[in-house]
C-alpha cells in the first residue's frame, strides 16, 4: 500500500516530496502496488517524466 496525499486517475501520486516511493516503485516492479483513497482525493494534475505509478487505486467509489 503506497501513501500518497493524493491521486489521479492514471494512477499517479502526489507525496511529500522526497521521491521515496517513486525509486522504491522503479526498483521493484514486482511487486504489487496499491492506492487506497477516498474518492474526493482523486484530482487532475501533470505527472512528471520521474513519478512512477501504482498498479490499482481503490476508493469507496471507483477501481482505476
Amino acid at each position: 500500500i503506497v501513501p500518497a496525499l493524493v491521486y489521479n486517475k492514471n494512477k499517479y501520486r502526489i507525496g511529500y516530496g522526497g521521491g521515496y516511493y517513486d525509486n522504491f516503485l522503479k526498483n521493484n516492479t514486482f511487486l504489487a502496488s496499491i492506492g487506497i483513497c477516498f474518492d474526493e482525493f482523486i484530482v487532475d494534475f501533470k505527472e512528471d517524466y520521474y513519478d512512477e505509478n501504482v498498479n490499482i487505486v481503490i476508493t469507496e467509489k471507483n477501481i482505476y
